[in-house]
């Protein structure tokens, strides 16, 4: 079923921190890790400096990344969420990603093994529910069917929790990316999301 959903394009993120990089490629996650922000997704954003205090430290290092062609192409997973909760949730249920004990929903061993992440971790947020992070984990799992998609991007800044707009790129991509190490990243605007129809919930 084809639905339309929305999407940032991208030119060139950074990330703040480490990255392995191995002649020239950045070396993806290979251990798995407890849920966080980006759902074991890189994280990345455009102002990574608002990211260094009290999170990455002062010795971390900005990576400017672009893909091999062409730009970015991430999801937005807050709007997703505002638009359309209910068909990720149902196709997520049905891909055995979610499962339901009365109402509470929960995200079953498969979700956690898509991402790579310690089963059955999360963290609790104070402006997003764990049935909305569960709802947006699973976006990032059914997202990758679509070939074109990098991950996803947040534009909510949850009143203020957040310090930034970020994403998460997949991991399986990484060694794709052409990567530099900068002192200043480029400012630039993030781009409005756009309305496009996607198949990645065919067969739900």
């Amino acid at each position: 079923m084809k639905i339309d959903l929305p999407f940032v394009y991208l030119d060139q993120v950074y990330h703040i921190g480490k990255l392995t990089i191995n002649s020239g490629m950045v070396e993806p996650r290979d251990i798995e890790k407890n849920w966080d922000f980006e759902f074991g997704l890189l994280s990345v954003s455009l102002e990574p400096e608002k990211w260094r205090q009290n999170w990455a430290g002062p010795d971390a290092q900005i990576f400017e990344l672009r893909p091999p062609c062409g730009p970015f192409r991430f999801i937005d997973a807050d709007q997703a969420l505002i638009q359309q909760a209910d068909e990720i949730r149902r196709c997520a249920i049905n891909r055995c990603l979610l499962a339901t004990n009365g109402n509470i929903l929960l995200g079953t061993k498969l979700l956690y093994d898509k991402l790579n992440l310690n089963y059955p971790s999360i963290i609790n947020l104070e402006k997003r529910s764990n049935d909305e992070q569960l709802i947006q984990a699973s976006l990032a799992v059914l997202a990758r069917s679509d070939q074109t998609i990098h991950g996803l991007w947040w534009s909510d800044l949850l009143s203020g929790t957040m310090r930034s707009a970020r994403g998460g790129i997949y991991q399986s991509l990484l060694s794709t990316m052409n990567v530099n190490m900068v002192q200043q990243p480029v400012m630039i605007v993030s781009n409005s999301a756009v309305a496009e129809s996607s198949t990645i919930l065919d067969g739900c």
